[in-house]
């Protein structure tokens, strides 16, 4: 029995004597055997019956996340919903209940041969979009990673239709450790990619803020804490370390690291330097608005909320800002908003469709 399973039938035992529930009939074949702590399939099982469970396993897990939205959420009608308590009783992180229950209460439609996933993709939407999408994605038998590729283009689209080039801000398509740059940039924001893999990137964008910063200029550089001692070694090579800021992430947004078993409500910005700062004073806390993170123009996107506030914190009206991992534009289009000027570097040429004017 699932966790759900044992929290539901212990927070109902009082009203009755307990009965287990039971293993939804959903299993494809008799010749597969379940009870609660187990499933046992016989030693000649085909690849076609292992993948007919798997299927089976696919949408009992989908059917939990609509089980637990709707007892949340009715938990929510009688005066219950505590997410801390929920949490207990469940078993569930208090991330996977948040978006069970964001799914239940803002999808009103539920298409059954989608999965729950799918309609978690869209749940931001409104109603209207949420039809179109599901609809779309039903019909044309869309996976739940084509479906968020379909409107992370069709979004990306739009975005980059608003947006307005000419001088003060430039979007190209390149790498930017062999990119170049003609003015002094002020300053660096950035949210580099951060798998291990990707940490010898840290050494170049090191090297390439000393060659493209202004002395005294700075680099912002949102990163993970998995790696976090070699990535501030890495950027310690050819710049001079200022400090740390906190970037939360506030409301169901935690992100689960499994390997370290932390659920993580923040992010480290390091901050550091092209020689000596010589600015104003900066306050080290930072955030996005709650349930605010925004993965619809890229899987590694930032928040706008998010983004206004670090570069509102740092820089001032004109200033030029470089972003050398443009992603899904985020930094740009705020940048603009607020009067800066802006160049994005973005080596995914699908993710760049404006290239004119001049920083």
């Amino acid at each position: 029995m699932s966790k759900l399973s044992m929290g539901v039938q212990k927070s109902v035992g009082a009203l009755g004597p307990a009965t287990p529930l039971a293993v939804p009939p959903i299993l494809p074949t008799t010749r597969a055997k379940a009870s609660e702590q187990r499933l046992d399939l016989p030693d000649d099982v085909t690849e076609a019956e292992w993948e007919q469970v798997g299927l089976a396993l696919g949408r009992m897990d989908s059917a939990s996340n609509w089980w637990l939205g709707d007892w949340y959420a009715t938990g929510e009608r009688h005066g219950f919903k505590r997410l801390e308590r929920a949490a207990e009783i469940t078993g569930c992180g208090r991330s996977r209940i948040s978006d069970a229950y964001r799914v239940a209460t803002k999808v009103p439609v539920r298409t059954g041969t989608l999965s729950w996933n799918h309609h978690l993709i869209v749940a931001k939407m409104d109603h209207a979009a949420q039809r179109n999408w599901l609809a779309a994605a039903a019909t044309g038998g869309l996976s739940v990673r084509q479906l968020r590729d379909a409107i992370r283009e069709a979004s990306t689209r739009d975005r980059i239709a608003k947006i307005q080039p000419g001088p003060g801000f430039t979007i190209t398509t390149g790498d930017f450790r062999t990119a170049a740059v003609a003015d002094a940039v002020d300053w660096i924001i950035t949210d580099p990619p951060y798998p291990a893999e990707f940490l010898p990137l840290f050494s170049d964008l090191s090297a390439f803020a000393a060659r493209v910063l202004k002395p005294g200029g700075s680099l912002v550089a949102m990163v993970g804490q998995s790696y976090l001692p070699e990535v501030m070694a890495r950027l310690g090579e050819r710049l001079a370390y200022q400090w740390t800021l906190a970037y939360l992430t506030p409301g169901g947004q935690a992100v689960q690291v499994w390997d370290r078993k932390v659920n993580t409500f923040w992010k480290p910005l390091l901050w550091y330097v092209n020689g000596e700062y010589a600015g104003g004073w900066i306050g080290d806390v930072t955030r996005s608005n709650v349930n605010d993170n925004d993965k619809r123009f890229h899987d590694w996107g930032q928040s706008e909320s998010g983004m206004a506030d670090i570069i509102e914190r740092f820089t001032l009206p004109g200033e030029l800002i470089l972003d050398p991992f443009s992603g899904g534009h985020t930094t740009g289009i705020v940048a603009q908003a607020l009067g800066r000027r802006y160049i994005g570097i973005e080596i995914d040429k699908d993710l760049v469709e404006v290239d004119d004017g001049a920083a």
